[in-house]
Order: structure tokens, then sequence, then C-alpha cells
């Protein structure tokens, strides 16, 4: 049993709900066996971009900063 994140109606398990149509996300499988669903991969894939940022940011400075000391 599952509860529709629009509705808040109690639904047996299937890919829509039955009060007011939401089509559930439905996982997938992985090539390790494990099930994500499609916005977990948008999250991660948003992290791993958030995080690539960061790292550029923080070079940025280190290179700024040898620089503004090499003068």
């Amino acid at each position: 049993m599952r509860i529709c994140p629009r509705c808040g109606a109690l639904q047996p398990e299937g890919t829509q709900c039955a009060a007011c149509g939401f089509k559930f996300e439905q996982p997938l499988q992985t090539t390790q066996g494990t099930r994500v669903t499609v916005s977990q991969l948008r999250d991660y894939a948003l992290l791993i971009v958030g995080l690539a940022l960061i790292l550029m940011l923080a070079f940025a400075a280190i290179v700024v900063s040898c620089v503004l000391i090499a003068r």
C-alpha cells in the first residue's frame, strides 16, 4: 500500500492513483540489481554537478591566491 502524493488517498500497489489519476514513478532496474527512480537519478546528477562547481571554485580561489602571492 502507498499514499498518493497528490490527493493523499491510500492506494494498493499499482501505476496510477484510483482517486485522482496521478501516475506513480516506476523504479528502473540497474545493472547491479538495485531499483532507483528517475527523480533519484536526477538528484544524484545535481549532487555531482554541485560538487564539481564547488571544486572548481575552490581551485580558482587557490590559483588566484597563488597569483597574488607571486606578485
